[in-house]
């Protein structure tokens, strides 16, 4: 039933003597295709674009199906013979090597996966403790494991002996498959997952898929009655878990504040997320929030206002302000719901473009599936005080309620107005020395588990009278030609004949899941 890792102390990995009976058993037998895979596929949901490590790969029917599903696939067993199988099976698409968990995974960096599966490994394996800490450390912030094994109730009703008995079960499968693997209580499982830094965000006891029901009737009515495995959604904890953890109070749902707020910044005190709309700010505090926002001619994008009023009517909820010892606001932020397929291809152009297929996709009735995360800002009197983590974090948040999976954000880079002539693909590839983004707004996104994916070079697109740019920028504009304005991402070109100024916003896009 199981994946292959070998056992410490072992000379030869655990499944190699029979890895190709193996695979043939693995592709049609009940326990793996129509109880194991379809449960642990359906858990971790959209997988399209996702860094994917297969820890124990087997003959690589997970990568498979993985790959089919549009992640990018690493994948390594200790058997070479495994390995040699799933090759075969996904040749170069997926990134495979002959790998032993009981060595630290040092070939991988840290933070360089999205995503693992660990499918029927983690019960044949001596040191959990340094193999979980691995899969933690090359997860990013916010990163899941899904983990199956079999059922403790399972293993003590098959093997008897006490529930709590922790033991190491040596037996033969198919005649001649030595194999062994440990049986312990479920809270032992779920000490070493905490161990190991990792939350429990679901435990799931999968039902056999339907298919089970015609091609092994016997053992569907079984697993119906009584489960055989166990799976797990594990994550590391990043600042998206911040809500749920008691770092930030959420007081937007019913069920009011959170544990006692934490925040980086003693001098915020309670942080609380609530609707923008839920009750009247006094304008004085929505000009000291405002004061060092967006330049003035970030409202003339012509095409957006047709779309603003309907957005602020049919989707306010997903318009939060965080509050301030119960009465500052002291950021806020919002977005909107689309869908979109998960390639790069099919993203909205741009800020513009995503308010559009929002409106569009809610005027059809369609149902979205990715957040879109169009704005946000933070009182200037606060900067470097992680406002501005808190309220990614609760836009993220956010999503999770809506029940959105996917979290994307065309973001407009906090220092782009001082290289104008720099052409936004170029920006966004800038680096620190130590590796980090250049732009502190993508950095922070990045540090947060966001990934860049693509430039939006036409994001939005300003139109104006002459005159009125010359009021929004302070500026003369004297003759036609390509001006550089300040707050200008990009240069702002005037048609004196025309009596026009046009502007086109370039942005970078994040994505967060």
């Amino acid at each position: 039933m199981g994946q292959h890792v070998r056992v410490v102390d072992d000379d030869v990995p655990l499944y190699e003597p029979f890895a190709r009976a193996f695979e043939l058993h693995a592709s049609e037998s009940a326990y793996n295709a129509h109880y194991d895979r379809p449960a642990m596929l359906e858990l971790m949901g959209d997988v399209h674009g996702v860094r994917v490590l297969d820890v124990g790969c087997g003959p690589g029917l997970y990568a498979e199906q993985l790959i089919a599903r549009g992640a990018v696939v690493t994948a390594f067993d200790a058997s070479p013979e495994m390995v040699r199988l799933t090759r075969a099976r996904v040749g170069s698409r997926v990134d495979v090597r002959t790998w032993d968990l009981a060595l630290p995974l040092s070939w991988l960096a840290d933070g360089s996966h999205d995503l693992a599966v660990m499918a029927l490994v983690i019960h044949h394996i001596d040191n959990r403790a340094q193999a979980l800490s691995e899969i933690h450390r090359v997860l990013r912030p916010g990163g899941r494991l899904y983990l199956s094994t079999t059922h403790p109730t399972s293993d003590w009703l098959l093997k008897g002996g006490g529930y709590f008995d922790r033991e190491q079960i040596s037996e033969t499968w198919q005649s001649d498959w030595q194999l062994r693997y440990w049986k312990q209580p479920l809270e032992a499982w779920c000490a070493e997952f905490s161990a190991a830094g990792f939350l429990i965000e679901r435990l799931v006891e999968p039902r056999p898929a339907e298919s089970m029901a015609s091609a092994y009737p016997d053992v569907y009515r079984q697993l119906m009655d009584s489960p055989g495995f166990i799976a797990f959604a594990l994550v590391k904890p990043g600042p998206a878990q911040a809500l749920r953890t008691g770092m930030i109070a959420d007081m937007s749902s019913e069920g009011g504040a959170a544990a006692e707020p934490k925040p980086r910044d003693a001098g915020l005190g309670g942080l609380a997320v609530e609707p923008f709309d839920a009750r009247q700010w006094p304008e004085e505090q929505m000009k000291a929030l405002f004061a060092e926002g967006f330049p003035a001619f970030i409202t003339a994008d012509q095409e957006a206002k047709g779309y603003i009023g309907r957005v602020r009517e049919w989707f306010p909820h997903l318009n939060i302000v965080l509050v301030a010892q119960g009465e500052t606001p002291v950021a806020t932020g919002w977005g909107v719901p689309i869908r979109w397929s998960g390639d790069v291809a099919d993203l909205p152009s741009g800020y513009t473009d995503a308010t559009r297929r929002a409106v569009a996709l809610h005027e059809a009735g369609g149902e979205p599936d990715t957040f879109v995360i169009c704005g946000g800002i933070a009182h200037p009197e606060h900067k470097g005080s992680g406002l501005a983590s808190a309220l990614i974090t609760a836009l993220i948040a956010l999503s999770d309620r809506e029940g959105l999976p996917r979290v994307i954000a065309p973001l407009r880079p906090t220092l782009k107005h001082r290289y104008p002539l720099t052409a936004i693909e170029d920006y966004a590839s800038w680096t620190r020395a130590d590796g980090e983004p250049f732009d502190p707004w993508l950095r922070t996104h990045v540090r947060l588990g966001g990934r860049f994916i693509a430039t939006a070079p036409r994001s939005q697109t300003m139109t104006g009278t002459v005159a009125e740019w010359e009021a929004w920028s302070g500026m003369g504009f004297p003759g036609t030609g390509d001006y550089v304005i300040p707050g200008g991402l990009s240069t702002l070109h005037i048609d004196r004949d025309a009596d026009e100024g046009r502007y086109v916003e370039p942005n970078i896009w994040v994505r967060h899941r």
